[in-house]
C-alpha cells in the first residue's frame, strides 16, 4: 500500500474542554509540552491542535499528557474533483476494506462555496462505493472534510488503536499544571501504575 502525503496531524483535548475560565492556562500548558516533545509549535484551531505530519511526530505524540487521540489529514485545493480523488486516496491508505464501512461528513463554513455540503457528501460517497467500500453512519471510521478559506480533509477511526491511522493519547491533564509530588517505588507495579496515574491528573 503506498505512502500517502498526509500534511498535518490534528490532536483532540479530551477534558480540557471542560476548565472553563481555566481553559486557555491549560492549553497553553498543553502547546509548550507538545512543542518541547516535537520540536515544533503547534497551532491551536478551536477544539484540535495542528502540527506538521511527520511519522516521528505521529509516534511520539502518544507520550503527551493532555491529548485524548489524534489522527492525520492533509489540505487540498476547493476543486471539488481533487476533494473527492484525495477522499478516496486517504481511504484506501486508512486500511479499510471491503469488509468496513465508513462514515463521511462534510462542514462547508465559506458558504461562497458553489456547492453544499449535502452535494459534497453526495459526490464523495458516490465515488467511495463505486471503489466497493461499505458507508455507513454508525461506523467507527469517519472522513471529514471541512472547507472554509482552505480545504481540511480528516480521516479518524475511532475504538481502535493498532494498525489505523488514529491513536489513542495518553489523555488526562498537561503535564506540570499541578505541580510536583513524590513517589516511593516498590518492586511491585502497584506504585509504578500509581506514579502514572498521578502524571496523567498534571503532576
Amino acid at each position: 500500500m503506498k505512502s500517502y502525503p498526509f500534511s498535518f496531524i490534528f490532536c483532540h483535548y479530551g477534558e480540557l474542554w471542560l476548565k472553563g475560565s481555566n481553559r486557555t492556562l491549560f492549553l497553553k500548558k498543553l502547546k509548550n509540552n507538545v512543542k518541547k516533545q516535537l520540536n515544533v509549535t503547534p497551532i491551536i484551531n478551536r477544539d484540535i491542535m495542528i502540527v506538521p505530519y511527520s511519522q516521528e511526530n505521529y509516534e511520539r505524540l502518544k507520550y503527551v499528557f493532555g491529548i485524548d487521540g489524534y489522527g492525520v489529514g492533509t489540505e487540498v485545493n476547493k476543486d471539488i474533483n481533487e476533494i473527492v480523488k484525495t477522499s478516496v486516496d486517504i481511504i484506501k491508505n486508512s486500511n479499510i476494506t471491503t469488509e468496513s464501512s465508513i462514515e463521511v461528513s462534510v462542514t462547508r463554513k465559506d458558504k461562497s462555496y458553489e456547492l453544499t455540503s449535502p452535494e459534497v457528501t453526495h459526490l464523495v460517497l458516490n465515488r467511495i462505493i463505486k471503489e466497493g467500500i461499505n458507508v455507513n453512519k454508525k461506523s467507527n471510521t469517519k472522513l471529514m472534510i471541512k472547507i472554509g478559506k482552505k480545504v481540511k480533509i480528516y480521516i479518524i477511526q475511532l475504538h481502535k488503536i493498532y494498525n489505523t491511522r488514529f491513536m489513542n493519547g495518553a489523555g488526562g491533564l498537561p503535564f506540570g499544571i499541578t505541580g510536583k509530588v513524590g513517589v516511593m517505588l516498590s518492586g511491585g507495579i502497584d506504585s509504578p501504575v500509581a506514579a502514572w496515574m498521578m502524571m496523567k491528573r498534571g503532576c
